[in-house]
């Protein structure tokens, strides 16, 4: 789902009975229909019916989300989970992508930005949860594509490494706590370090 708003099906159609045409036309079984054609016909008219749904859930507004990129996709996901009954769906999985973090410069004042936007949005998707009463239901997991080196480039930035964090939150995780072996010596002759604070990873995600 984008976070941009959901159009509706071909909104501006050239007869008002088109939809109802297209019902017809794949309800229709003829002599050459085969599982091929019935499973066609049967998933566009189910998508036909998830698309009305859909715009029902996400046509208002949610008081409380930053408008950042990732505000709006955490906005579009508490939409759908709170419509998840009417949805049919008691389980869900949904991905919301942020890039824009391979600082190999400047990272300072560029990370801080970026982190203020994760932490707004977060902050405003676990309020919106515990208003619905699913908070409960929810684990948060983040990841990211690779790690960064410790050791700052010349451009005060840093570079492409190896292990990394990932961090997971919701209202059945017990957190506060760190899985697997965290690294007791960060420095350049740490046994797990390959050179500017490029890591080998302990645990397997």
């Amino acid at each position: 789902i984008s976070n941009d708003d959901l159009e509706s099906f071909d909104p501006d159609p050239s007869s008002e009975h088109l939809e109802v045409a297209i019902e017809y036309l794949n309800e229709a079984t003829a002599v050459q229909s085969g599982i091929f054609g019935e499973t066609w016909s049967s998933m566009l008219h189910q998508s036909l019916q998830n698309n009305k749904v859909l715009l029902r859930f996400l046509k208002d507004d949610i008081r409380g989300f930053p408008r950042s990129d990732v505000g709006k996709q955490f906005e579009v996901v508490s939409k759908l989970i709170a419509g998840h009954q009417c949805r049919g769906k008691d389980r869900d999985v949904f991905y919301i992508e942020m890039g824009g973090f391979d600082h190999h410069s400047d990272m300072l004042n560029k990370l801080d930005d970026k982190l203020q936007d994760v932490e707004s949005a977060l902050r405003a998707f676990v309020t919106e949860m515990k208003g619905l009463g699913e908070w409960e239901n929810i684990a948060l997991i983040g990841v990211s594509e690779f790690s960064r080196t410790l050791t700052p480039n010349s451009g005060l930035g840093t570079d492409h490494a190896w292990a990394g964090n990932y961090f997971m939150m919701g209202g059945h995780v017990n957190g506060g706590r760190v899985l697997g072996t965290y690294p007791d010596d960060l420095t350049e002759k740490g046994q797990l370090t390959l050179g500017r604070g490029r890591l080998i990873p302990t645990t397997a995600w």
